[in-house]
């Protein structure tokens, strides 16, 4: 099937495999919610591969992901669903590649490590709710419920999953998962969609062409999956922790403020919305203002193009598997006012959440293929979003408002090429050159006692 617009922003390729789904009355049954844990696994360690591709140089798609649930809209009818976005003239090799790593999990599917991974993952999550769980907001009952009505998804609460996960995911070994989605990955009812923009001079492949692909691809041989593993710590050397220089209450905030050694201040706001949840957000001034004016384009892309490479020793694609098993998130920011950070983790992982500021501000790492892969990818979208009414209109206004300043100029496909990498890392390793500058604001069940000692050597280390 394929379907064109001429305000189709990008180009989307759907591999269904069609299957039964699972009876009705079996979904809101044990044997239900252990066939929803193996697909949602597989589907995590699935994307997991996806997600490596795409960060190489020249990747074959733009973006890829896959699940199992209902085929398109259809009830009657279930589908392992693999989901690619494409540049307009790599839909051959997108297919193909999507196409080869379903073949893959077909016949070798996943490693015990991968497996490992997502199951901890899975469980983390669960454990995470779990902690949480008289602190939920009103809507993730409610879709609960619906789901239900019209699903037949178990809502059997927090309290009955967890436990339930705990018992039966250790006992589900790597094999029973690959033998569940080997099933459902069949060699019939097998339905292809692409979607993509109308234009004059592009010419999409003929049926006859992607079918021998897809054949081609069931009939080849394929190398089992092969990962790196990872057993290194974040940091190898903990560094000498800083001193508390000063501590005071604000009482218009009720919080505790500290001042470290190196002149950064932490401000802790003990909070009950949830009980097992601390927020970080960091800041200070200065961002990219200094270099905007001459150096527009890569000011602008700085906190995207940043962060591509991870830290330490770890790329952005090896840092999840170094993480697996930990409730944490942090992005580092800089825009051209000001530079910092947004993060979140539970209480037991505080001490890596920290870990990871400390290596930000000393151990950025460049990627030249991660950063030659974001470049592929952007300059695809920017040519896509040319066809977008809005972004014309958005244009006009620009314009309009600002008067062709430089500094709120939409980037274009053409300005790809003026983005420098080196230049880019500079201005970043500057930006975050003085601790003493940042505010660092820790809010959620805080121990102050418990967080003090990773907070002086992680947050008090930083040189400047």
């Amino acid at each position: 099937v394929l379907a064109t617009d001429k305000e189709a922003q990008s180009t989307s390729i759907l591999l269904y495999y069609k299957h039964d789904p699972l009876p009705f009355e079996i979904r809101n049954t044990q044997a239900g919610y252990i066939q929803n844990y193996i697909t949602t696994v597989a589907s995590m360690m699935m994307n997991e591969r996806f997600r490596d591709i795409s960060q190489k140089p020249d990747a074959p798609f733009t973006s890829a992901f896959a699940y199992d649930d209902n085929y398109f809209i259809a009830k009657t009818k279930d589908a392992w669903t693999v989901v690619a976005g494409s540049a307009e003239d790599k839909i051959k090799n997108a297919l193909r590649a999507i196409a080869t790593e379903t073949e893959r999990v077909k016949q070798h599917g996943f490693t015990a490590s991968e497996y490992d991974r997502a199951r901890t993952n899975i469980l983390n999550g669960a454990e995470n709710a779990y902690n949480n769980r008289d602190k939920q907001k009103n809507s993730y009952y409610s879709q609960k419920y619906v789901r239900h009505f019209t699903d037949g998804e178990p809502v059997p609460g927090i309290e009955y999953e967890y436990r339930l996960l705990q018992s039966v995911a250790p006992q589900i070994p790597v094999e029973v998962v690959n033998q569940a989605i080997q099933q459902l990955i069949g060699d019939k009812n097998i339905v292809l969609a692409i979607t993509g923009p109308e234009k004059e001079d592009l010419l999409y492949p003929d049926n006859e062409e992607l079918l021998q692909i897809l054949l081609t691809t069931r009939n080849d041989e394929v190398e089992p999956y092969a990962e790196e593993t990872f057993n290194r710590p974040l940091i190898d050397t903990p560094p000498v922790a800083g001193t508390l220089v000063e501590a005071r209450k604000d009482e218009d905030f009720d919080a505790t403020v500290w001042r470290l050694s190196n002149g950064v201040t932490v401000i802790l706001k003990k909070t009950d919305f949830k009980d097992d949840q601390i927020l970080m957000a960091a800041s200070s001034h200065g961002g990219t203002s200094s270099y905007a004016l001459q150096d527009p384009v890569n000011s602008k892309m700085a906190g995207q193009v940043a962060p591509l490479g991870g830290v330490g020793d770890f790329s952005l694609t090896e840092l999840p598997k170094v993480l697996a098993g930990k409730n944490i998130s942090i992005s580092p920011l800089l825009g051209i006012m000001k530079q910092g950070f947004n993060g979140t983790s539970s209480q037991r992982d505080f001490e890596t959440l920290l870990q990871l500021v400390y290596l930000y501000f000393t151990s950025p790492r460049t990627d030249q293929d991660a950063f030659e892969s974001f470049l592929q990818r952007a300059e695809i979208q920017l040519k896509n979003a040319e066809a977008e009414p809005s972004v014309a209109f958005q244009d006009t206004i620009t314009r309009k408002l600002y008067h062709d300043n430089p500094l709120f100029d939409r980037l274009k496909a053409e300005d790809m090429d003026k983005i420098n990498y080196g230049r880019i890392m500079e201005m970043f390793r500057q930006s975050f050159s003085n601790p003493g500058s940042f505010v660092f604001a820790f809010v959620g069940n805080i121990d102050e006692e418990a967080v003090k000692p990773f907070i002086l050597q992680y947050l008090g280390s930083i040189p400047g």
